[in-house]
């Protein structure tokens, strides 16, 4: 190539139009989504002590018994109490790791009881069952781009009924595995043990 032709291509470069900030925003929505949905759960496996500790809220007055590779935590989220995630073997965690147990009150809780309550069933429920004592249900459902498995129930504060649910909240890469049996089974057994507490001021 001469020097005239590496002269001409170098312009025609510099002539080509720039993409568009649409163009642009659409490269890096794309980018954002394949590196979110290419994200793996941080565990392969779930694995349990076998050992139970207690987790206490101040805020419900509530305590549930649950495996204590699930450690307690303080949210930062109105929405979320009584808040543990799972963290084997690791002496440090936040409230965003997952999987989670805790109390939760939101819109779809809200809906999910408000629907049982009327029709007796939840339209969104990829999975329901009655439950008995102070639940009324329990069900799975999608909760954004994760897994809910709750147990609904309602509880009486200062005047005020309030839809709540004692939930796990999992990756969807669990879905149909022994990680998500486990993890199912930790919240049946946190559930059985669920209890009204008394905390002193």
């Amino acid at each position: 190539m001469g020097l005239w032709d590496l002269i001409r291509k170098m312009m025609q470069e510099d002539q080509k139009p720039e993409a568009s900030e649409t163009q642009k925003e659409t490269k890096t929505e794309t980018a954002n989504a394949t590196s979110h949905s290419e994200k793996k759960p941080l565990y392969d496996k779930i694995i349990l002590s076998g050992v139970k500790h207690t987790i206490e809220d101040d805020i419900w007055e509530v305590a549930y018994e649950i495996d204590d590779t699930f450690k307690q935590t303080r949210s930062h989220s109105a929405e979320v109490e009584a808040l543990s995630v799972y963290a084997y073997e690791r002496d440090d965690w936040t409230e965003a790791d997952n999987p989670s147990v805790s109390i939760l009150t939101d819109d779809l809780v809200i809906e999910a009881i408000e629907e049982y309550q009327e029709k007796g069933t939840v339209e969104k429920a990829l999975k329901l069952e009655p439950a008995d004592g102070m639940f009324l249900f329990k069900a799975v459902m999608e909760y954004y781009d994760q897994m809910l498995y709750f147990y609904a129930f309602e509880m009486d504060r200062d005047g005020d009924n309030w839809q709540l649910c004692l939930c796990m909240y999992y990756p969807k890469e669990y879905v149909n595995t022994e990680n998500e049996k486990m993890l199912m089974q930790v919240l049946d057994e946190a559930a059985a043990s669920f209890r009204r507490i008394d905390i002193e001021d």
